[in-house]
């Protein structure tokens, strides 16, 4: 795979509820832009056993540390690929047809 446009950073703490919304609705954009989704979870719930299940596209950085928000986001930063960096979090749900991922 050549090199991102955008890495899109998710972190993650206990989003068994919804992890796997967000990241379907972030696998489903309709964009010319190629994309790399890595969350980076320090759950202690299903979390991270339902992405390595469902979601074998998605990079999983999981800490058996606790991770603040802030430290989560720098080790995305430090994890990324892409030109660009999208932060959004496992509670939200990009809109497909929104044109969310566009970063010109």
């Amino acid at each position: 795979m050549s090199r991102p446009d955008i890495s899109i950073v998710m972190p993650c703490f206990n989003e068994q509820a919804h992890v796997a919304d967000a990241l379907e609705a972030l696998l489903a954009q309709q964009t010319d832009y190629v994309y790399e989704i890595i969350v980076v979870d320090s759950s202690s719930d299903r979390t991270p056993k339902i992405i390595e299940s469902r979601f074998s596209d998605v990079t999983l950085f999981h800490s058996s540390t606790r991770l603040s928000c802030g430290a989560a986001r720098n080790q995305g930063i430090r994890m990324a690929a892409g030109e660009k960096i999208l932060f959004t979090d496992a509670d939200v749900r990009v809109p497909i047809d929104s044109h969310s991922i566009d970063v010109e």
